[in-house]
């Protein structure tokens, strides 16, 4: 029972892991370049 309750956290963890990288990649995997021209009014404000 042990190892299976370490298994399914095991499981459990990777998976939060994995979406929270996708996540953060998600967010930062668009040039700013691009930004730019998808949301002029937003990204220009605030980044140069």
């Amino acid at each position: 029972m042990l190892l299976s309750m370490f298994i399914s956290a095991l499981v459990v963890s990777a998976i939060a892991t994995a979406g929270l990288a996708a996540g953060t990649a998600g967010q930062f995997s668009i040039p700013h370049d691009q930004m730019n021209m998808d949301l002029p009014g937003f990204s220009s404000g605030h980044h140069h």
